[in-house]
């Protein structure tokens, strides 16, 4: 009796089921992967808009910073000083927002008494100093979110 060498029908759909079994898992991550690359380059996004924003306060005086801003969109502050920062500041792409509050606190240090002059000096110059606080708003997947940073700055 002589057999047929080959394949039968059923063990190739067999194997075809195997190796799909086998892949689906697979591309399943790669779909994953994708959109957390994309969620990861908005907060990377959203992290460099704010950073730029605190950055540019470094090249300012500390008396030419303004005391007092309460919680604001920056594109709507009428401030002079604003609209010159902004004047170097990137553009945000569409969907990020930038928000800024800057408070000025006295710290009211006790200057120790055997202090050099030198030492008091710098110790009143640390007693007032201004919080800056940026909050960048954007939307991932139609969620709302945010990335906030903050910094102090003192006249010294």
């Amino acid at each position: 009796m002589m057999r047929n060498k080959g394949v039968t029908f059923v063990e190739i759909v067999v194997a075809v089921a195997i190796i799909i079994m086998g892949l689906v898992p697979v591309f399943t991550i790669f779909g994953t992967t994708a959109s957390d690359i994309s969620i990861t380059i908005d907060e990377l996004v959203a992290t460099a808009y704010a950073n730029e924003l605190l950055d540019a306060f470094f090249s300012h005086k500390f008396d030419e910073i303004p005391g007092k801003i309460d919680y604001a969109e920056v594109d709507s502050i009428s401030d002079p000083f604003f609209q010159k920062l902004m004047k170097g500041i990137a553009p945000l792409e569409k969907g990020f927002k930038r928000f800024i509050e800057i408070s000025t606190i006295d710290a009211s240090y006790t200057i120790p008494p055997n202090a050099n002059p030198f030492q008091k000096q710098k110790f009143e110059k640390l007693n007032i100093f201004k919080v800056i606080r940026v909050t960048v708003t954007f939307s991932q997947n139609g969620k709302p979110k945010e990335i906030k940073m903050g910094t102090a700055v003192t006249s010294i």
